[in-house]
């Protein structure tokens, strides 16, 4: 048995043009365009077994398709509110035991949350944040990845770049470092953003 796994797929930066097949291990992937001047279409997953949810490595491989188009050629992102599966039948045996239901789907849903008021006094003193610029951009990269390698990188890069000068060894600077141990004590989920820029102004 084998299961066709489907998705959509839109780049505001890439343009294919054409169709394009490649195998990622044992699965065969396909990225279908609309039409030669499109900037979206589908991307099919052809894989051994017989599922009726996305497993783990079909997961981590359209992880690493969006992260490798990305790399190579910037924005592309793969649409995942609703996982289409197709099992195919390679026997009479399964054709039979499958009958007229191949096909199975799930829906995700993502309710919206609640909008915030702008917290007027750090718009009004925006220049005052302007040193910080690279934190805020990693911190703005990871919140927008789908992946959590990425988000990881990312997050643990403003750590490291805001207590860590290059001498010793990583570890054991930030294992020792006062103001992030103080920071790890105190910190509270509540406002990441600005905990990020007030540890870094705090330590310049």
């Amino acid at each position: 048995m084998k299961t066709l796994f489907e998705f959509k797929w839109r780049s505001d930066a890439l343009l294919l043009g054409e169709n394009f097949q490649f195998k990622i291990g044992l699965n065969d992937v396909e990225i279908k365009v609309n039409g030669p001047q499109s900037i979206e279409g589908d991307l099919t997953i052809l894989s051994p077994g017989e599922f009726t949810r996305i497993p783990l490595e079909i997961e981590e491989t359209l992880v690493y398709i969006e992260d490798f188009m990305e790399y190579i050629h910037g924005h592309f992102k793969l649409s995942k509110g609703m996982e289409v599966m197709t099992n195919i039948p390679e026997n009479d045996e399964e054709k039979e035991r499958l009958g007229d239901t191949p096909h199975s789907a799930v829906m995700h849903f993502q309710e919206s949350p609640n909008r915030i008021g702008i917290e007027k006094e750090l718009v009004r003193n925006i220049e005052s944040f302007l040193p910080a610029l690279k934190y805020i951009s990693l911190f703005n990269s990871a919140e927008n990845s789908n992946s959590q390698i990425h988000k990881f990188l990312n997050y643990f890069k403003i750590i490291e770049d805001s207590f860590y000068s290059g001498r010793q060894k990583l570890k054991d600077t930030l294992k020792t470092h006062p103001t992030l141990i103080q920071y790890l004590n105190d910190i509270t989920l509540s406002n990441p953003t600005r905990i990020i820029l007030q540890t870094k102004k705090n330590i310049n």
